[in-house]
């Protein structure tokens, strides 16, 4: 077991061979993803990337999946200029990483995953879910864009779906996430530990060297294409995060407030500009 201080890694021999597990690990703050997380993500990925394990399972300690990027570091912070891109590129790079290794990579989602968590699910192969896991593309609520999992995400979910989900930034289902193609199968959540050793044999039961062949010819077939859309992204995530809306909406969030773009319909509006 490799115990970082916000991420464990862990290894189990199975039969000769081995598997990982990737727990992060910040369970007072719903795991959020501080810079200090994705530092220690990818220096496990290069432990995870050495060994030849048939596989990896990710997931997040406590009660949560994982809430996003940790926005008391990007309030504290204030998040802007370089610092603002060196984080950027950390996240894409974990991303990129974890999309590319050629073992089969399955997330455990349990309870929230909100914002960057859900791109995270999306660069899975894919997602098995408790039957309380929720879901939601948090970003614009704060002031910010999902602009570097939109590479994953338009590859797991119809454009409409995700145009709804990122737009509204409302909460869904695990049902939901599944009808939709992002979770791959919804657990009831008193059955999720019964069921995982089952999942895990069925991959454990199957050539790894085929398995490898099978991610890559997929990625070819199907490319993903973040290289060639990363430096528009990390460019559209670090002006979102420096701009005036984003220090609205951050600020908001700690002070249990709205932002000051909220608006509503009247209470006596109806729809008669449809004629109703």
């Amino acid at each position: 077991m490799h115990d970082y201080s916000e991420v464990i890694c862990r290894v189990f021999e199975v039969g000769g061979g081995t598997f990982a597990e990737l727990v992060l690990n910040r369970p007072h703050a719903a795991n959020a993803m501080s810079p200090s997380m994705l530092r220690e993500l990818n220096r496990a990925l290069d432990v995870i990337s050495e060994s030849q394990h048939r596989l990896l399972l990710i997931t997040g300690s406590g009660r949560n999946f994982c809430a996003g990027a940790d926005l008391r570091w990007m309030k504290e912070s204030g998040a802007t200029g370089q610092q603002n891109v060196v984080e950027a590129k950390l996240l894409a790079q974990f991303f990129a990483r974890l999309a590319a290794l050629p073992m089969p990579v399955v997330a455990l989602v349990n309870g929230a995953a909100f914002g960057g968590a859900v791109g995270l699910v999306a660069c899975c192969d894919y997602a098995l879910a408790s039957s309380t896991a929720r879901f939601c593309l948090s970003e614009a609520r704060i002031g910010l864009v999902p602009a570097l999992i939109l590479p994953y995400l338009v590859h797991k979910v119809p454009r409409t779906f995700l145009a709804r989900a990122s737009l509204t930034g409302e909460v869904f289902s695990a049902e939901e996430a599944a009808q939709q193609g992002l979770v791959t199968k919804v657990i009831p959540c008193d059955d999720f530990k019964k069921e995982l050793p089952t999942e895990i044999n069925a991959l454990l039961q199957c050539a790894p060297q085929a398995q490898a062949g099978f991610k890559k010819l997929l990625a070819e077939i199907c490319p993903q294409q973040q290289e060639k859309h990363a430096a528009a992204a990390i460019t559209t995530l670090t002006a979102a995060r420096a701009s005036e809306e984003a220090e609205a909406g951050i600020a908001a969030f700690f002070a249990k407030q709205e932002p000051p773009w909220v608006a509503r319909l009247d209470s006596n509006w109806t729809q008669s500009v449809y004629g109703a």
